[in-house]
């Protein structure tokens, strides 16, 4: 569960960064809201999962008998 906050913690960000590109390579208005809303909706999932890691604890399985 580690990974997968980081996972969305850093799509968020990569949509940040395209927003902004996209911004001054001259896109449409509806792509970059839609660019913000998809960091916005990646972000609160990424929050999500880091803070039900953190409260719940990380718990490891172990397979050797």
């Amino acid at each position: 569960m580690n990974a997968n906050w980081k996972l969305f913690s850093g799509l968020s960000v990569f949509y940040v960064i395209m927003a902004i590109v996209y911004y001054y390579v001259g896109g449409e208005a509806v792509g970059i809201t839609g660019m913000i809303l998809a960091a916005c909706l990646a972000g609160m999932v990424g929050f999500y999962l880091w803070f039900t890691q953190k409260r719940i604890g990380f718990a490891t399985v172990s397979y050797t008998h």
